[in-house]
C-alpha cells in the first residue's frame, strides 16, 4: 500500500490509539505554541528537550524499581506521555521542514 493512501483502519487498535494521541498532542502543541522556530538548532533542541524528559522518566522508573510503595502505573504512564511528546515534536520538526 502506498503511504499516500494510508488507511489508518489497517492499524491495530493500539497503533490507532497511539496515532490519535500524537495527533491530539500535535494540535495541543500548535495551539499552545503556534510559532515554530525558523532556526534549525532551536527546532532540534525542542525535540532533544523532550527526549531528555523521557530519559528522566525512565531513570525515575529504574530508581524506584525496588520500592514497594511506588505506583508504577504512574511512572509507566509518565514514560508513555513523554514518548508521545517526543513523537509529536519529531513530527512537528519534519512537518515544518517540509513546509518551508
Amino acid at each position: 500500500m502506498s503511504s499516500d493512501a494510508l488507511d489508518f483502519n489497517v492499524l491495530n487498535d493500539e497503533m490507532q490509539s497511539i496515532v490519535r494521541d500524537i495527533v491530539h498532542e500535535f494540535d495541543r502543541a500548535v495551539d499552545k505554541h503556534p510559532v515554530w522556530p525558523k532556526e534549525l538548532w532551536r527546532q532540534f533542541f525542542i525535540v532533544a528537550e523532550e527526549v531528555g524528559e523521557v530519559q528522566k522518566a525512565v531513570l525515575d522508573r529504574i530508581q524506584y524499581a525496588d520500592k514497594s510503595d511506588i505506583d508504577f502505573d504512574d511512572l509507566d504512564d509518565a514514560i508513555d506521555d513523554e514518548m508521545i511528546q517526543v513523537a509529536t515534536m519529531a513530527i512537528r520538526f519534519l512537518y515544518n521542514r517540509r513546509r518551508n
